[in-house]
């Protein structure tokens, strides 16, 4: 069968760039409007090696991105995560997201909802919206991760963090600012 028109179209968008929204997110409100934005662009195709994807280095973890948002059309942002063994993310939920996680290396302490297991590698685990959720690498040695969030714009709180990190404000309440404008709700505070 041939391809139609519009397949071919598409297609032809495999690995293209795609423009980055230039987006401040100071509200939550900022990050729905942002998503917004997201669903009005195309999907792109994407087929690459994890060694060329973009990467970005945060205090006690670093992202391999995949799949950004602006490439989903907002449904998804994917990428592999790569837990240092000082990394926390205790728990917490997020109004709009579901996060999905699946260990490649290394042992991960979870929780989801009331259930709570060391995973290792094959270890799948599911948060819909507002469900409860925590993670962080056991044993003293990395744990890598492929790592989703739907819909997208998980990556623009990474980005407000390493932001944080490259200004030398490390303080609990800018990060606390920047995870709750972003819809990270930590159950703990």
């Amino acid at each position: 069968m041939a391809k139609s028109e519009v397949t071919v179209a598409v297609d032809a968008l495999t690995n293209t760039p795609v423009r980055k929204l230039e987006w401040d997110v100071n509200t939550e409100e900022d990050y729905r409007k942002l998503r917004e934005e997201f669903a009005k662009m195309p999907k792109t195709p994407v087929l690459l090696n994890v060694e060329d994807a973009e990467r970005e280095e945060l205090p006690g973890r670093r992202y391999d991105w995949l799949l950004r948002s602006e490439q989903s059309g907002g449904t998804i942002a994917l990428h592999r995560i790569t837990l240092y063994p000082d990394f926390d993310a205790a728990d917490h939920n997020h109004v709009q997201e579901g996060e999905f996680f699946y260990v490649l290396e290394g042992e991960v302490d979870f929780t989801i909802g009331n259930k709570r297991m060391i995973g290792g590698p094959g270890t799948f685990g599911y948060a819909p919206p507002m469900g409860t959720h925590a993670f962080k690498p056991v044993g003293g040695k990395p744990a890598v991760l492929l790592h989703w969030n739907m819909p997208g714009g998980h990556e623009r709180m990474a980005e407000g963090m390493a932001k944080l990190s490259r200004s030398g404000d490390q303080t609990p309440e800018s990060k606390k600012r920047v995870q709750e404008v972003h819809e990270y709700h930590f159950h703990h505070e």
